[in-house]
């Protein structure tokens, strides 16, 4: 796999005749509405004073940061196609990308597939990276030389989304590669694109999966894991198992969940969430879901708890603990929430990480529908085989001082 990133710094090279008539033509297209970044005086937060922005007058004057503006199609597809003329295979082919002077004021990324096709994915990333655009292709030779397609419509509108993950994933034994190409039995091509969602913004990654089929010079969409809503998840981490496009991993966490779950307590991006494993495996043009797991977690625990009893699932809730008692306990100190709407927090061991104790805190509407806590139970956890099961329930009075909120 060969993966290149190229920012605006790039020295500039001698260039071919070939090459600055792409160029030009990007400016006509599409380049006009784009200014240098560093004519602009710009404000991009709250946070930035006045102070910091020159001023023409006795009032110092502020100059919004406008976005810039897509280059034009054809002109990325004549850049893509003169960068890559006399080159004939993808690794080289993503080099050969590299060695290119940007089209301002762009940067960009360039990636081989796996597998027996030829194909490159490039991205064209807005520079400065402010998630203004990126405009995606899908390259691939033939006999007269190299096609660059869009990938606009067949990925969506997101303009955060990216074919070539940059985020890292957490463990150096998944599979970091994010495309591969297969030849099915029939002679037909196949496509298997794992893009990234998540690279702007909060940073949080959301990795999402399109199947592609080449018939004739056009690219065709038989699958999209966003149809299916068993994978929205928050967090979201996909990888290919084993060899080919015939098996998928995704883990996710409870963030974006759409189960009744989810609303038993508040969460946010930094947490606390549930975290789930899902294998989806490929039947002819289109995947299905073959398992799903939570991980056994502590607050995984306290949110089924919590949940089974707001529902009056009494058999479920007594599935988490150690003596059925404790259900009569959990009832008597109120933890059967109703209705659930994520007014409650809880939270296990350190606010953002998993452990024992526990902690629910019990809040409610004030005056003004100001969120006030009015109660805390906490909750101890004991390992039992793979779960963690809930040993002991007892109150506990909330209060707040510098270092953040106790319940003890």
């Amino acid at each position: 796999m060969s993966r290149v990133s190229l920012s605006l710094a790039t020295r500039m090279r001698a260039m071919p005749a070939r090459l600055v008539v792409a160029l030009l033509a990007f400016l006509l297209l599409g380049g006009a509405a784009c200014k240098d970044a560093d004519d602009e005086t710009r404000t991009d937060s709250p946070s930035q004073s006045a102070a910091s922005t020159p001023a023409t007058s006795s009032a110092a004057e502020t100059v919004n940061y406008i976005a810039p503006t897509p280059p034009a199609s054809a002109a990325l597809e004549q850049f893509i196609i003169e960068c890559l003329r006399g080159v004939d295979v993808a690794t080289a082919a993503a080099q050969a990308i590299a060695n290119c002077p940007a089209p301002y004021p762009t940067k960009v990324q360039a990636e081989a597939a796996e597998g027996p096709l030829q194909l490159l994915l490039v991205d064209f990333v807005s520079s400065p990276e402010r998630c203004a655009f990126t405009v995606s292709y899908l390259v691939w030779p033939d006999g007269a030389g190299w096609h660059a397609r869009s990938m606009g419509q067949l990925l969506g509108g997101d303009m955060g989304t990216r074919l070539v993950r940059t985020l890292p994933l957490r463990s150096e034994d998944l599979a970091a590669d994010g495309a591969r190409s297969v030849v099915l039995p029939d002679g037909s091509l196949r496509l298997g694109v794992i893009h990234s969602g998540g690279e702007c913004g909060s940073g949080a990654p959301q990795d999402g999966f399109i199947l592609l089929g080449l018939d004739g010079d056009q690219w065709n969409k038989y699958w999209d894991s966003s149809g299916d809503e068993r994978t929205r998840f928050g967090h979201t981490r996909m990888q290919f198992a084993g060899d080919g496009i015939d098996s998928l991993q995704l883990t996710g966490d409870s963030w974006f969940r759409p189960d009744p779950r989810r609303k038993v307590f508040h969460e946010s991006n930094s947490g606390p969430h549930r975290y789930f494993e899902q294998t989806w495996v490929r039947s002819g043009d289109s995947y299905k879901l073959a398992a799903e797991t939570a991980n056994p977690t502590s607050y995984n625990t306290l949110v089924e708890f919590v949940y089974s009893l707001t529902i009056g699932d009494r058999i479920a809730a007594e599935r988490w603990v150690v003596d059925s008692d404790l259900v009569n306990t959990a009832i008597s100190l109120g933890l059967n929430q109703d209705p659930l709407d994520e007014r409650w927090s809880g939270y296990c061991g350190n606010r953002y990480s998993d452990g024992s104790p526990c902690t629910v805190l019990i809040n409610e509407l004030g005056e003004n529908n100001v969120i006030v806590t009015d109660r805390g139970v906490r909750l101890t956890m004991t390992q039992t085989g793979t779960d963690s099961l809930i040993s002991a329930i007892e109150p506990c009075t909330y209060w707040y001082d510098d270092m953040g909120g106790h319940c003890d």
